[in-house]
C-alpha cells in the first residue's frame, strides 16, 4: 500500500515508499497461523475475553488529551472539533482545553526540507461503525473534507485485502501546524474506537514501545512491524473503546513535536515508575509529573490511588493548575458544560453528527483531581 501524500499547502511533493497501513479487521486473527504470533482481537462484543470485563479497562479517563492554545482561542479550538468529538465520544471530557495567560510567538517557518521530512508527531484517528447509521461516518468525513478550516497532509490507501469501501480510505487532515491530525475511518464489526495515534521515528521505534509500555503497565494489544496498539478503555454500554496507538515512521522522516498538544496518563505508583524511565520525571504538583518518551514528547503522569482507579471512582483530572509549568504560564482551563460522565444507555441510540448533541449536566473540576456534577 502506498501512502501518498496532497502538498497544496504544506510543501510535499512527493509520494512516499510504500508504507503498510495498520488497517485491522475483527475477524483476520482466527484465521492466522499457529506460528504467527499472537495478536488477538478484543473488537467482537460475543468475546469470552472481552476486556471490556477486566477492570483495569474500565476508566475512560484513563487517558486524556489537552489542548493548549493562546489567551482566547480555546473556545474556537473547542467549537471546530466538537463535531468530531461528538461523534464518537460525546459523553466524555477526554478532551480538554488550556488557555496559556500570554500569547507566544510562532515559530519560525519550516523549511522545504523540514516539510518533506517531518510529520506531526500525534494524530488523533475516529473508526466509527457502520452498524449505527453511515449518516454518522459519512458526515463527520464531510466535515473534514469540505470545512474550509481543515486541510488534507496525508492519504494512505487500504491495501488489497481490506474491503474496497471508499470510507475505508484513511485522509489526515489538519487545522494547525502545532495540532494533532485527524482522520475518520470505517470499522465493519465490533466497537466505535477512538484512537490517540502518535508517529514515532525509526530509531526510537522499540524505545518508544517499551517506554509506553511501562507507563501504562499493560502490553501491547497488537503489533507489528511499523504499527503497534494498547488498548486504554473499553465499554459495551458505550460501544466504545479507546486506543493509544503507534505508527512507524520511515528511516529519513522524524516527527515533528507539538508544544500545543500532551497525553495525560493516570498511574498508581510513581516512585517505582520513575526509575524504570528513561527521561528526567519531575513533580510539578503534589500528584502531577512532568517526563518524556524516547522522541521527546512531553507526557504528564497524575497519581491516582488504587480506589481512584476501581469502577465508580473514575475522574477526569484539571490541568489549570499546573499547565503552566508545561507552557508559557497556562492558567486558564475552559470549561466544558456539555460533556460528562459515561451514559449508561447503549450507543446505538447515540445521535447523528452534527446534528446530534445531547445536552447533558455538565461538570466541573475539584481541586483534588474529581469531577463533580454542576
Amino acid at each position: 500500500m502506498v501512502l501518498a501524500f496532497n502538498f497544496e499547502s504544506w510543501g510535499w511533493d512527493a509520494v512516499l515508499k510504500t508504507w503498510n497501513d495498520d488497517f485491522i479487521r475483527v475477524k483476520d486473527t482466527p484465521r492466522r497461523s499457529s506460528s504467527t504470533p499472537s495478536c488477538k482481537s478484543y473488537f467482537d462484543n460475543g468475546d469470552d475475553h472481552d476486556l471490556a470485563d477486566n477492570k483495569k479497562y474500565q476508566d475512560p479517563y484513563f487517558l486524556t488529551i489537552h489542548f493548549i492554545t493562546n489567551p482566547k482561542k480555546s473556545r474556537k479550538l473547542k467549537k471546530l472539533l466538537k463535531p468530531l468529538i461528538d461523534s464518537i465520544v460525546p459523553k466524555l471530557k477526554l478532551f480538554n482545553y488550556v488557555e496559556r495567560s500570554e500569547k507566544i510567538p510562532k515559530k519560525p517557518e519550516m523549511t522545504k526540507e523540514e516539510k518533506l521530512t517531518t510529520v506531526p508527531a500525534s494524530g488523533v484517528v475516529l473508526f466509527i461503525n457502520e452498524g449505527f447509521g453511515m449518516e454518522r461516518i459519512m458526515e463527520a468525513q464531510k466535515y473534514l473534507s469540505e470545512k474550509s478550516e481543515w486541510t488534507v497532509h496525508h492519504s494512505e490507501k487500504v491495501g488489497s485485502n481490506a474491503v474496497p469501501y471508499p470510507t475505508n480510505n484513511q485522509d489526515f487532515y489538519a487545522h494547525n501546524s502545532e495540532m494533532p491530525l485527524w482522520a475518520v475511518r470505517q470499522v465493519h464489526f465490533g466497537r466505535d474506537r477512538l484512537r490517540f495515534q502518535i508517529f514515532v521515528s525509526n530509531e526510537n521505534w522499540q524505545d518508544t514501545i517499551d517506554f509506553y509500555s511501562t507507563v501504562l503497565a499493560r502490553n501491547f494489544q497488537y503489533q507489528k512491524e511499523d504499527f503497534c496498539y494498547f488498548l486504554v478503555f473499553a465499554s459495551r454500554e458505550l460501544n466504545l473503546e479507546v486506543q493509544l496507538a503507534f505508527k512507524k515512521l520511515p528511516v529519513g522522516f522524524k516527527p515533528r513535536l507539538l508544544d500545543s498538544t500532551i497525553l495525560q496518563f493516570k498511574v498508581e505508583t510513581i516512585d517505582g515508575l520513575v526509575p524504570l524511565l528513561p527521561n528526567v520525571c519531575s513533580p510539578i504538583s503534589d500528584r502531577r509529573w512532568q517526563t518524556m518518551d524516547p522522541d521527546g514528547n512531553k507526557i504528564l503522569l497524575f497519581k491516582v490511588s488504587s480506589d481512584d482507579l476501581s469502577p465508580g471512582a473514575f475522574s477526569t483530572p484539571s490541568t489549570a493548575s499546573t499547565m503552566s509549568t508545561i507552557s508559557s504560564d497556562c492558567t486558564t482551563e475552559v470549561s466544558d458544560t456539555e460533556t460528562g460522565t459515561p451514559d449508561p444507555s447503549p450507543r446505538v441510540d447515540s445521535p447523528k453528527l452534527p446534528k446530534f448533541v445531547n445536552h447533558i449536566n455538565g461538570l466541573v473540576d475539584d481541586d483534588d483531581g474529581m469531577v463533580s456534577a454542576v
